[in-house]
């Protein structure tokens, strides 16, 4: 979802990808040559040792799919290899050729495609830790703070305008006392996922903390996410949530929404002017909406 660095952008071959390339090269080099000496000078061996490289390299520098594409043309190699030069062997000494060639050649592959499920498991439990929040299951603050700079860089470089928007919940600390935390838990995931609904596959939902959310909404100028909150309010208007004593809750929320004018501002800033805004939406009451109107920085 995040997109490239920078650097990555400036500099496509980097360091890791030259390997890659270079492992490749290698692979197709070895594969060749393998082709060759089973077809040319070795009538008797084993066939599809020489194959090992390309499998190996396909392995480190791609995905499962690559991995079963690698496999299927060594296979295809070490058939054509037999076919155009068979071995002088019995049939139960070339049976036993062909087996061991499958094991050599197929072994890598599946043990690569295994190697990457696990890491990619593992990578997913990575992200879920670094980056999700565990209750909402949105983005965390730190998540929102680097989109939120990466939003600001690309405002400046003239790509796209955006507006951010904090969400508070009314009254969440009097839900928790009168039903529980459990339930004030209950409320936050059903506003999160309220949150998700309502904005587009390219805006960025997160919970910054406690009963606060932050949305980025690229490509938006204010008036926009008016509408967006609009729609927010209108579907909490429309939902009670039950709690553990049978009573039916209502839910509202305050918003503070900027849309971001200044290249001179930084995240900081900007999550700054949403406070203004949110502080002036909870002197009016509940279900407030109010929009940051300077274009200069809060004191």
């Amino acid at each position: 979802m995040a997109p490239a660095s920078v650097n990555q952008r400036l500099h496509p071959l980097a360091p890791r990808r030259l390997l890659t390339v270079a492992l490749a090269l290698l692979a197709a080099a070895a594969a060749v040559w393998g082709f060759w000496f089973d077809t040319h000078a070795n009538s008797d061996g084993i066939r599809g040792v020489f194959y090992l490289p390309i499998i190996f390299s396909a392995a480190l520098a791609t995905g499962k799919r690559r991995s079963l594409q690698a496999f299927l043309l060594v296979s295809a190699l070490c058939v054509a290899s037999y076919i155009l030069q068979p071995p002088r062997l019995g049939a139960e000494q070339a049976l036993q050729y062909l087996l061991m060639s499958a094991l050599v050649i197929g072994l890598p592959s599946l043990m690569s495609m295994a190697l990457r499920q696990r890491l990619g498991r593992s990578r997913r439990r990575l992200y879920d830790v670094a980056k999700l929040d565990r209750l909402t299951r949105l983005h965390n603050r730190h998540y929102l703070l680097e989109e939120l700079d990466k939003a600001i860089q690309r405002w400046r470089r003239g790509q796209m305008r955006f507006s951010a928007m904090v969400v508070d919940v009314d009254g969440l600390s009097r839900i928790n006392a009168s039903h529980g935390e459990p339930f004030g838990d209950e409320v936050l995931a059903e506003i999160a996922m309220m949150l998700r609904s309502t904005c587009r596959e390219l805006d960025y939902v997160g919970r910054l903390g406690a009963d606060r959310f932050l949305l980025i909404l690229p490509a938006t100028e204010a008036k926009d996410a008016m509408n967006v909150a609009l729609r927010v309010q209108q579907k909490l208007s429309q939902r009670w949530l039950k709690a553990p004593s049978g009573e039916a809750v209502s839910v509202s929320v305050c918003m503070g929404i900027v849309q971001f004018n200044n290249g001179r501002w930084s995240a900081s800033d900007t999550l700054s002017a949403c406070d203004v805004a949110l502080a002036q939406s909870r002197a009016q009451g509940y279900g407030q909406v109010t929009v940051y109107q300077s274009d200069e920085a809060p004191a």
